[in-house]
């Protein structure tokens, strides 16, 4: 994602490689292993996330579904 965006990807090409390519591997076999996932492993793929945001929009951005405190986008948790 660093690369893509020193390359001078915009960042609805960004957002979109997120959500087509990274995110469907985090969340592969998610109902498989979902219920036996520990809290520490769930905060380790949000910061993954969390991570991808900040690079996309050079933003330090909650993950959250409240729009009130992350205004730039609203992804909802791995978790959820």
């Amino acid at each position: 994602m660093k690369q893509l965006r020193k390359a001078g990807v915009s960042q609805n090409d960004l957002l979109f490689y997120y959500q087509s390519v990274v995110r469907p591997v985090l969340k592969y076999a998610c109902p498989c292993w979902h219920l036996n996932l520990t809290k520490e492993l769930t905060k380790q793929l949000d910061d993954v996330q969390r991570r991808a945001l900040q690079v996309i929009f050079g933003v330090a951005c909650p993950v959250t579904s409240d729009v009130n405190r992350c205004p730039v986008l609203v992804l909802r948790t791995l978790k959820d």
